[in-house]
């Protein structure tokens, strides 16, 4: 079987206070994310070895051993391995982008799981894992709205989470789209779901207002 990506994680949210992320990824040739933004992360990449094409805004630069790239939130941006393997660093403030690798990895100590090469499989399970991690912390509150008080009363809650969290973060949903939803069309369905089942009981409080 062909050897895949690996991203080491070398210093995670937890360890730095929320402050940032860095890891190390490992890739094959031709490997290339999908164009996308972050809403919430800014990234620095530096090429440890091999070279890569970027393309941010209006620049396409070409990366060599050593060479380096800002990547501001809300840029779109992308990227292809132009050699046999690349050795990549990656910095991105504030931490927490480590936790969407981690859903769609796997630790590479543990046996590979049956049926593991189903990388669309995996995506879509880390969205719903995501919504259900949001609709745990949020459905109690949004279960009893039924007057513009309760609405009140869970925006202070998200706001409270925020202020947590010295407003790391941001919307976990929204933030997991902007890196995931450009893959295709499955992932953008799962998306939608997502939303759907979020929303569905601020709905229904609404209309019982």
């Amino acid at each position: 079987m062909a050897r895949r990506g690996t991203f080491s994680v070398l210093l995670d949210k937890k360890t730095t206070e929320g402050k940032l992320t860095v890891g190390r990824f490992d890739v094959a040739k031709g490997e290339a994310p999908p164009f996308h933004l972050h809403t919430r992360e800014d990234e620095a990449f530096m090429l440890i070895k091999g070279t890569a094409l970027v393309w941010f805004g209006e620049e396409e630069p070409e990366l060599h051993e050593g060479g380096i790239v800002y990547l501001a939130r809300s840029v779109p941006h992308g990227c292809r391995i132009t050699s046999d393997r690349a050795d990549l660093l990656m910095i991105a403030t504030p931490g927490g982008i480590e936790g969407m690798f981690r859903h769609a990895g796997r630790d590479l100590t543990t046996p590979r799981p049956d049926g593991f090469d189903d990388r669309d499989d995996l995506i879509r399970s880390v969205v719903h894992s995501t919504v259900d991690t949001v609709l745990a912390a949020q459905e109690a509150l949004l279960l009893e709205v039924d007057s513009l008080a309760d609405i009140d009363r869970w925006f202070d809650a998200i706001v409270a989470n925020g202020t947590r969290q010295d407003a790391v973060g941001g919307c976990a949903i929204g933030s997991l789209a902007s890196r995931l939803s450009g893959r295709d069309d499955l992932a953008r369905q799962a998306f939608v779901d997502a939303f759907a089942r979020w929303e569905a009981p601020l709905i229904a409080g609404l209309r019982r207002m």
